[in-house]
């Protein structure tokens, strides 16, 4: 038997000597060693015994393969135990490379630039191994890119792995002979790649997961696995997982799906950027395929867009977002901050809503169509689900220069909820900066809308959004689908820029909505609805101010709600329809609910009559209906003329209407009811009913005053 040489040393001087020395089998440290280069052992059979001291590097050892390492194994049954290994950031630990039969115990490895152990072509069996904060991990176990043999690791005792990358296999050169095998007590075995492995002791967190051809990957961190997966693969959460500073990133030739499995993906972000916790730019589907379990995401902003300069979004959108299941939500509050940001700037971005749940609930947007383009759809389908925020849907057109940015909402089903019941209660709410509408699309075949459908918001008001509208959806607002535009057919959901136009597009049965004020004191004007539309509807919003004259020629129209203000200033060449607020020539027509105010002056020379019913065809009194008006100041005279509120006119040819007026007949309930259904303020006639073929007098009847006529 060979005499066994042990050499004690206090120093990298004889540290390096007596691995050097063939005589020298053991070797024994005596106290903490500095050293300032690479430590080599390729000697078989050797022995080094650290006694519980420490080898500590003091010079970086760069970054060339064959120098990097503190220390390198080439040799064969070499033993190492009882030692720590500081790299101190300097150096990439050890390395055992080509080397058989390696035994390692009790060693603790500190502190590597890389990998605290490296496996590579190698045999070693570690007992008791301690790592601690190695840049890269624990133990990396891979053959190198020339290594035509197989590597083995086998970890046992009790020792710590204390780095969040424990043990692992990269594969790159992994073949059918250059294979990895890892034997590790309590550890399991996880894949993240074909050829690649980790190993851990830990439950899971953090993690996601990709089947493939009936394989299971697993990787530390959600985007690692984004990265890693191909077209059709799902990602499936493993945990809860948060994120502290990065959100995750989908690429723009990526088509996954994120399976939130019952887990929660969450993030709070602490500093003021734009940020979101999903950036889609290809096409994402997220799903929640557990039974018991709501998969959620959500996402805090601690520094809120409070001036709607960056945005910070759970999921800021610029591809194809399908969401099947789970929880969305923004818990920021106030600012750019929306459940789902779609952001049509840069490509078409599309969402589609076919389940789940998405919320704001902290008074803000659920979904944000952010139509910046005009030549990328910005497109939001809603097919199942629930959709909530004091604004479910919110279509924004953030330009000024009046061009037409594409967006098209589409409801098929699903809820859609407004939060905001003390306020507008909008469900769906479009608005533009300056941007024309011409290219917006709202199609609503089902679905209920908890709150009402606003459009039209901001200006230009024409044209309005083009508007298809289902009777199977379901409206629980007020006033289901509406624009904010002045002069607004709601049945044909058309906007216009004069109410001559409105009215000359408008068919039977439609209703034409007029808001804010529309002419000017120094410009009224005439508008005539012809003979052929019968059974429209001209009504006023809240606010609204008409300065001109409305003659009626089709039957059964309404005009409900109108503020009107006219001018009866002729004083030489007779009447003109100028004198009347309203001139109803038809059998029957509604006028409810008016406020008509006499332009001129207390007692100036004009006449002016409120509203003046005429037929041209015999009909009665009856038939039209006169109430809720509020008549005001008609009290001028010209001549001998007065001015009235409501006149009943017969028997007479006038040019206000380039017609002969039939005969009305009237009941003097008739009268009685106009005069109880009606407010008349400072009107010098009420009430009056004129036939000029009667003998003895035009005035059938008057009150108060019986004028002269």
């Amino acid at each position: 038997m060979a005499e066994v040489i042990t050499a004690k040393v206090s120093s990298q001087k004889e540290l390096e000597e007596a691995l050097i020395n063939e005589k020298k089998s053991i070797i024994l440290l005596t106290k903490d060693i500095s050293i300032d280069k690479q430590l080599v052992v390729n000697r078989d059979g050797i022995t080094i015994d650290g006694q519980n001291y420490k080898i500590t590097i003091t010079v970086d050892l760069g970054e060339d393969n064959s120098t990097k390492h503190a220390l390198n194994i080439f040799s064969d049954n070499v033993t190492i135990k009882n030692l720590t290994m500081d790299n101190g950031n300097k150096s990439y630990g050890v390395q055992a490379f080509l080397a058989k039969d390696v035994v390692l115990e009790d060693i603790t490895i500190l502190n590597s630039k890389g990998a605290g152990l490296t496996v590579n072509g190698s045999e070693i069996a570690a007992a008791d191994l301690n790592t601690k904060e190695n840049k890269w991990g624990s133990v990396n176990v891979d053959p190198g890119k020339n290594v035509k043999k197989a590597t083995v690791f086998k970890l046992t005792g009790e020792g710590q792995l204390e780095e969040e990358n424990q043990i692992w296999s990269d594969g790159g050169n992994v073949t059918e002979n250059t294979t990895v095998t890892v034997t590790a007590e309590g550890y399991s075995e996880y894949y993240y790649a074909e050829n690649s492995r980790f190993w851990t002791n830990r439950e899971l967190e953090n993690t996601a997961t990709i089947t493939r051809d009936n394989k299971t990957y697993t990787f530390y961190t959600i985007q690692e696995a984004i990265d890693a997966a191909e077209k059709g693969n799902t990602i499936k959460l493993n945990s809860d997982v948060t994120l502290e500073s990065q959100g995750l990133t989908i690429g723009t030739d990526q088509e996954i799906t994120l399976d939130l499995a019952g887990y929660k993906l969450s993030g709070v972000f602490k500093e003021a950027k734009a940020s979101a916790l999903i950036s889609n730019n290809g096409s994402l589907t997220i799903d929640n395929t557990s039974t018991n379990k709501t998969g959620i995401i959500s996402y805090l902003a601690e520094q809120p867009d409070l001036n709607y300069g960056y945005g910070t979004h759970t999921i800021s959108n610029q591809g194809a977002l399908i969401i099947k299941g789970g929880q969305i939500e923004n818990i920021t509050g106030d600012g750019a901050s929306y459940s789902i940001d779609n952001n049509s700037g840069n490509r078409k971005a599309v969402v589609t809503i076919n389940g789940g749940y998405i919320v704001n609930p902290n008074g803000n947007f659920a979904i944000r169509q952010f139509a910046n383009s005009t030549t990328n759809m910005n497109s939001v389908v809603i097919n199942n689900g629930k959709v909530e925020g004091t604004r479910a849907v919110w279509i924004h057109l953030p330009g000024s220069s009046g061009q037409e940015k594409l967006a098209e909402l589409t409801v098929n089903g699903g809820t859609l909820k407004s939060t905001d019941k003390g306020g507008s209660n909008l469900a769906v709410y479009s608005y533009t900066f300056g941007d024309s509408f011409a290219k917006t699309k709202i199609t609503i075949t089902g679905g209920t809308f908890d709150g009402d459908v606003a459009l039209t918001g901001g200006n230009p008001k024409t044209p309005m959004e083009t508007v298809e509208v289902s009777d199977e959806a379901v409206f629980l607002g007020q006033r289901g689908v509406f624009s904010y535009a002045k002069i607004v057919n709601e049945t044909q959901y058309k906007s216009y820029n004069t109410i001559e136009e409105a009215i000359a597009a408008a068919t039977s049965y439609d209703t034409i909505l007029l808001r804010g004020t529309i002419g000017t004191e120094e410009n009224y004007e005439i508008y005539t609805v012809p003979n052929e539309t019968n059974d429209l509807t001209i009504k006023g919003i809240e606010g609204n101010k008409v300065y001109g004259t409305f003659i009626v020629k089709g039957n059964n129209v309404t005009i409900d709600g109108l503020v009107i203000e006219n001018k009866g200033d002729l004083k030489v060449n007779g009447r003109s329809a100028h004198s009347g607020g309203i001139y109803v020539y038809a059998e029957s027509a509604k006028i409810i609910n008016n406020t008509l105010i006499n332009g001129l002056e207390d007692n100036a020379e004009g006449v002016n009559n409120a509203i003046q019913i005429m037929s041209p065809k015999k009909s009665s009194l009856g038939k039209y209906v006169l109430s809720g008006n509020t008549i005001k100041r008609y009290n001028n005279k010209w001549g001998s003329w007065d001015s009235g509120g409501i006149i009943v006119v017969q028997g007479y040819t006038t040019s206000s209407v380039d017609g002969y007026c039939e005969t009305i007949s009237a009941v003097s309930e008739d009268y009685k009811k106009i005069l109880e259904d009606n407010i008349f303020e400072s009107t010098t006639v009420y009430l009056g009913h004129q036939d000029w073929k009667r003998e003895g007098g035009a005035t059938i009847y008057s009150y108060p005053t019986d004028y002269k006529e």
